[in-house]
């Protein structure tokens, strides 16, 4: 979640993928009953992002630190995670170019880390999912994840399709959508009038989550 964005294939598009539902923080509600908790593993888990400008693109990759889901009668009743803002990676060039790229997506033009090192993704809802409208581009979706992602200070509500599946041990957890980095402030060269130096606002966001 929930991260990291941007950048850079002639007349690329953000991929196509579920555009994720942003509206103002939902009220996170406290003492869930919950009869077990599950411990997100920090080294089975990612956050990958995609980001594109009309000359290209660019993709990498976010850690998360820490994190639990809470379940109860068969459902994920709460859950949070945190995602280390510093461990931002490129992958997709040479180790010198995408740690330059890294380096300026951290920066006060970006994701400004010095000042805000963590991001962080807090659950308000997890739910079935119920086909209405267009179906969504995730294959094998079973719920919508709601919760509030905070990113440099702005916290908005995010809401989502993913395929979840839960046994005894283990919560798997996938979804892949867009967002619009410009909803918490990331605004750098997202004005159309600049060209080529244009970045595209929506970025693609990959979760990948297993949690024991």
């Amino acid at each position: 979640m929930i991260g990291v964005f941007f950048c850079v294939t002639a007349c690329v598009q953000a991929p196509k993928s579920d555009d994720a539902q942003v509206s103002d923080p939902k009220v996170v509600k406290q003492n869930i009953p919950e009869s077990k908790t599950y411990n997100i593993e920090t080294n089975k888990s990612l956050v990958t992002w995609v980001g594109t400008k009309p000359t290209g693109r660019h993709n990498g990759s976010l850690n998360i630190t820490k994190g639990r889901l809470g379940y109860k009668d068969g459902n994920i009743t709460s859950g949070k995670f945190d995602i280390d803002m510093s461990s931002l990676k490129v992958l997709d060039m040479d180790d010198e170019n995408n740690n330059n790229l890294a380096g300026h997506l951290m920066s006060e033009e970006f994701f400004k880390v010095k000042q805000h090192p963590k991001s962080t993704f807090v659950i308000t809802s997890v739910v079935a999912y119920k086909e209405e409208g267009a179906k969504p581009l995730l294959k094998g979706v079973t719920h919508t994840v709601t919760g509030n992602l905070t990113m440099l200070g702005t916290t908005k509500s995010i809401s989502f399709p993913a395929k979840i599946s839960i046994n005894a041990n283990t919560i798997k957890a996938e979804a892949n959508f867009n967002i619009d980095r410009t909803n918490w402030g990331i605004n750098y060269n997202s004005d159309k009038s600049l060209g080529d130096k244009f970045i595209r606002p929506d970025v693609n966001i990959g979760l990948n989550i297993v949690a024991e």
